[in-house]
């Protein structure tokens, strides 16, 4: 076998022991994506569960103090009834207090918007991250199994080629061997033997290279079947 050629499974070992990007790579960073995406809804939900108690909490503590005040107004109407003044004085507390109770609770909407803005901010920041982790992913597997299939073309032409050398070398040498004198002859038979014996190698490397390139090829088709 020529030293300075590059054989099939010679690629096929520098593949392995790499780091390619693969079909099993993609799936995982789909699956990543997927669960990014409920983690995304699970962020969100969360907040605004949690903001909505806390605008009910705020809610039920304005309705208790408008009812407090109310309920202080009434007493003060039943121990005084002639006081017009108090009364009309009462009315306004009440109104005064639930004007103050309408304000708290805006404030508390607009507080649980902005949790709530800023929940899904940060929900679409995670799928965003995944979903380039994933793109990246399928990019590079594409990548790699396109340069894996390169790699193992080049493999086979070179294979090919010492071949067509081993097979002229082969030619060559049964010529000469016809053609040998009585004290030539047993040289040029082992020259002959030798030949063969490489044109044999060299076509159990092209069937090697041929092999091993389908498998690259069937490999590309699955890579981008996943990366769809």
């Amino acid at each position: 076998m020529n030293a300075k050629s590059i054989t099939a499974l010679g690629l096929s070992l520098i593949f392995a022991a790499g780091c390619s990007t693969g079909v099993e790579d993609i799936q995982d960073a789909r699956e990543d994506y997927i669960e990014a995406q409920s983690e995304a809804d699970e962020i969100v939900a969360d907040v605004r569960e949690e903001s909505h108690e806390q605008l009910e909490e705020t809610r039920e503590l304005v309705m208790e103090e408008v009812e407090a005040t109310r309920h202080n107004v009434d007493e003060v109407r039943r121990e005084d009834a002639a006081n017009v003044a108090d009364e009309q004085t009462g009315l306004v507390e009440v109104a005064e207090v639930a004007s103050a109770g309408e304000v708290v609770l805006e404030a508390a909407q607009n507080r649980r918007n902005l949790e709530l803005a800023k929940a899904k901010k940060q929900a679409d920041a995670v799928v965003a991250d995944a979903k380039t982790e994933l793109d990246k992913t399928r990019q590079a597997a594409l990548d790699d199994a396109r340069e894996q299939m390169a790699e193992h073309q080049k493999a086979l032409q070179d294979a090919e080629l010492q071949l067509i050398k081993a097979k002229a070398k082969t030619a060559a040498a049964k010529v000469r061997l016809k053609q040998a004198t009585v004290e030539d002859r047993k040289q040029q038979q082992a020259d002959l033997n030798e030949a063969q014996q490489t044109a044999a190698a060299a076509e159990a490397e092209v069937a090697t290279a041929k092999e091993e390139l389908e498998v690259r090829r069937v490999e590309l088709k699955k890579v981008e079947m996943a990366a769809k």
